[in-house]
């Protein structure tokens, strides 16, 4: 991105603020952020390992709730209503719920069982430390576009921002200032 993506500004707010906001404003019981940086109010857990990616500071966290929503900073288009189709997803016997956009599974916006994280010590064992090896352990309802849909979700708002022109593109569609 070549740039910090919690600190882009989206809607006036750094994305990472706005993501807590908005998980907050649609009834989540606990935010914690995992980063370098505390975000006040919130639980903050420090990640210790610079540039290891996402499944380390996952690695160091334990759920406090029965299921976590699990999301990356660069999901400039998440709503409060995408957030509770997410939280109100029916229970089932999977440790993950996971969106799959054009064939591909989204771990860094996905709901999972807290039980999903007494897997994480078989994919450290293994030295697969990512997110894809993880959820080669878990039990995963993915949930294509039309599974989306049906719950009445966009699936362009779970849609991650990896590069400055597909920001400015998801930004575009959803007519969001970037300013």
């Amino acid at each position: 991105m070549g740039a910090d993506k919690a600190s882009l500004i989206v809607e006036g707010t750094p994305i990472a603020r706005r993501l807590a906001e908005c998980v907050a404003s649609a009834g989540a019981s606990r935010v914690t952020i995992l980063g370098r940086e505390p975000l006040p109010p919130y639980s903050f857990l420090q990640d210790t390992e610079v540039w290891a990616g996402p499944f380390a500071a996952l690695a160091s966290f334990t759920p406090r709730s029965p299921r976590v929503l699990v999301l990356g900073c660069d999901l400039p288009a998440l709503d409060p209503e995408t957030v509770r189709s997410f939280v109100e997803y029916p229970a089932s016997s999977a440790d993950a719920w996971v969106p799959s956009l054009e064939g591909r599974a989204q771990p860094l916006c996905a709901l999972y069982s807290a039980t999903a994280w007494n897997r994480l010590d078989e994919v450290v064992v293994g030295n697969k430390r990512s997110m894809m090896a993880w959820l080669d352990h878990l039990k995963v309802d993915l949930l294509d576009e039309a599974a989306l849909q049906g719950r009445g979700v966009d699936p362009g708002r779970l849609e991650g921002a990896n590069d400055p022109g597909r920001l400015a593109a998801i930004a575009a569609r959803y007519g969001l200032d970037l300013g």
